[in-house]
C-alpha cells in the first residue's frame, strides 16, 4: 500500500454492542484528519460464526433466492480493499456491533492484528434489549411487537420456533442472551492487553459527546484538540405515513428491494444497503422519543440482569450497580 511495500492492517476496531452509539462515534472518527474509518461501517468480516449462521437459515428456510454478499466470507485481500483509501491517516478502522456478539470475532482480530485498539460501546442490557426490540419492530423483523411478548418468545426461538418471518440471523431475536456483556467483553480482555482497549458507557456518550471523543482521540494517538460536528445519529422514529411504510415493508417489495444485496458485488451490495436503509430511515419516518418501558416490567428485568451487571462492573472496574440503579432492586 506504500513505498515499503508492506500491507497495513487497520489498526482500530469498534467492536459493538449495537445501539449504544457506534454509529455516532464512526461517523466522528470519520472526520479527524488522522483517522480513516470503512465505508460502509460495518464490514462483518471477523464475525465468521454469524455469518455461517444467516447462511445456513437462508439455505435452510429457502427465504432469499441467494443470501446476501455482506453475509459471505472474504478473503483478506478482499476485507482490505475496503481500506484502499488509507493514505497517511496514522489510524483506520471499521465499526461491526457483530463483533461482540460473535464467539470467533475476537480471536479472529487478534490474529488479524494483535496491536489493534479496540472500542467497545455498552449500555445498561435492559435498555439496550428494549433499544433493540424497537429497532427490529421498526425495520419490519420483529413480529412480536410487544417488548414482553418477545422476551417470552425467546425460549422457544431458540429451539428455531416462531421466529419472524423476515430473518436472516435468529440469534438477533435472542435478546437476553446478546444481553450478556460480561463474557462477550471478557473475550477481549482475555486476549488483548487492556491499554489496548477502551469501554465506552452510552450514559457518559450521551452526556458529552465531546468530552467522550477527546478521551478516544487520546487513546488513539492522535490529535485531540480536532473538534468534529456533533449531531444526533440513530435517534428512535415512528413512521410518517404508516400505509406507505408498510407496503414498502411487505414480503414482496421486501424481497424485490433486497435482491440487489444478493446480486451485487460486495462492496456495492454494502453501499446499496445503506442507501437502502437512509430512504426506510428518514425519508418515512420522523424522529420521536421511545415510549417507557413498563415500570414493572423493567423492575423484573433488572433483577434478572443484576448478577450479569456485577459482572460486567468487576471486569471493567466501575460501579455499574449504581449507575444504572440495579441497586435500588
Amino acid at each position: 500500500m506504500r513505498g515499503d511495500n508492506k500491507v497495513r492492517k487497520p489498526n482500530l476496531f469498534i467492536v459493538g454492542a449495537g445501539r449504544s452509539g457506534t454509529t455516532a462515534l464512526h461517523a466522528f472518527l470519520k472526520q479527524h484528519p488522522d483517522i480513516f474509518m470503512s465505508d460502509p461501517k460495518e464490514l462483518w468480516y471477523f464475525c465468521l460464526d454469524l455469518k455461517q449462521e444467516v447462511r445456513d437459515y437462508c439455505r435452510k428456510n429457502g427465504g432469499f433466492s441467494r443470501v446476501p454478499d455482506f453475509y459471505k466470507s472474504l478473503t483478506e485481500k478482499d476485507y482490505l480493499k475496503f481500506f484502499a483509501g488509507w493514505k497517511s491517516e496514522k489510524v483506520a478502522g471499521e465499526s461491526t456491533p457483530a463483533y461482540l456478539h460473535s464467539k470467533v470475532a475476537a480471536r479472529k482480530i487478534h490474529k488479524f492484528n494483535p496491536e489493534a485498539k479496540i472500542i467497545i460501546m455498552l449500555r445498561n442490557p435492559v435498555d439496550w434489549m428494549y433499544s433493540v426490540h424497537a429497532h427490529n419492530v421498526h425495520a419490519g423483523r420483529e413480529s412480536a411487537i410487544n417488548f414482553e411478548k418477545a422476551l417470552e418468545l425467546e425460549k422457544e426461538r431458540r429451539r428455531g420456533n416462531l421466529l419472524p418471518k423476515k430473518v436472516f440471523s435468529p440469534s438477533s431475536f435472542f435478546y437476553s442472551q446478546r444481553a450478556s456483556f460480561a463474557y462477550q467483553v471478557k473475550r477481549y480482555y482475555d486476549l488483548f492487553d487492556k491499554k489496548q482497549i477502551k469501554v465506552i458507557i452510552f450514559d457518559d456518550f450521551e452526556k458529552d459527546n465531546a468530552g467522550i471523543y477527546r478521551e478516544v482521540l487520546e487513546f488513539l494517538g492522535v490529535d485531540p484538540n480536532f473538534t468534529p460536528k456533533f449531531k444526533k445519529i440513530n435517534a428512535n422514529k415512528k413512521p410518517k405515513f404508516t400505509g406507505l411504510l408498510v407496503f414498502f415493508k411487505a414480503p414482496f417489495f421486501t424481497k424485490i428491494s433486497e435482491l440487489p444485496m444478493g446480486t451485487l458485488p460486495q462492496p456495492l451490495a454494502l453501499k446499496y444497503k445503506k442507501f437502502r436503509n437512509f430512504i426506510f430511515g428518514s425519508i418515512f419516518n420522523r424522529e420521536q422519543p421511545r415510549p417507557s418501558m413498563d415500570s414493572e416490567l423493567r423492575r423484573k428485568l433488572m433483577k434478572k440482569f443484576k448478577p450479569e451487571v456485577e459482572r460486567l462492573g468487576k471486569i471493567l472496574n466501575r460501579d455499574l450497580t449504581g449507575l444504572w440503579g440495579y441497586d435500588t432492586v
